[in-house]
C-alpha cells in the first residue's frame, strides 16, 4: 500500500508543474491500460509447474479438504472467514486513508509555517518506506 502511493506523489508533482488535472489522470489511466495489455501478453497460458522442494522443512504442509482452497470461488466469497477478513482489511484501509487524507490539515493546525515542508516530506517518505522496508 505504501509503495503504491508513489503514483499520487508523481501526479502531484505533474500538477504542481502546470499539467491540468484532467490530463494528469488521463495519463494515469493510460498507464493502467498499458500495464493491463502487458499482463495479458505475458500471462502464461498454462499453470507454472512448482519446483520440488529439496528440504521438507521448507515445504508447506499439504492442504486438507476442510480448507477454503478446495471450495469453489463463489463459496469462498460467501464464507465467514472471507467476510471477516474483508471487514478487517476495510476498516484498516479506511483508518489509514483517513490519516493520510487529513495529515496536512492536522499539521496545519499544529504549525502552519512548517506544514508544507512536513507534508512534502511525508509524501516522499510514505511510499519510500513501502519500497525500502517491504521487499
Amino acid at each position: 500500500f505504501d509503495a503504491s502511493s508513489v503514483v499520487f506523489v508523481g501526479l502531484a508533482l505533474f500538477m504542481e508543474r502546470g499539467v491540468p488535472f484532467a490530463h494528469a489522470f488521463a495519463g494515469y489511466a493510460a498507464i493502467l491500460w498499458i500495464f493491463g495489455a502487458v499482463v495479458l501478453v505475458l500471462w502464461p497460458s498454462k499453470p507454472v509447474p512448482q519446483n520440488q522442494v529439496a528440504d521438507e522443512a521448507d515445504a508447506c504442509p499439504p492442504l486438507n479438504s476442510s480448507t477454503l482452497a478446495t471450495l469453489p470461488l463463489k463459496q469462498q466469497f460467501s464464507s465467514t472467514e472471507y467476510t471477516l477478513l474483508l471487514l478487517t482489511f476495510s476498516v484498516g484501509m479506511i483508518t489509514i486513508n483517513f490519516f493520510i487524507a487529513t495529515c496536512d490539515l492536522q499539521m496545519q493546525s499544529v504549525d502552519s509555517e512548517s506544514a508544507p515542508e512536513l507534508n512534502g516530506a511525508f509524501s516522499v517518505l510514505l511510499p519510500l518506506g513501502g519500497i525500502v522496508y517491504i521487499p
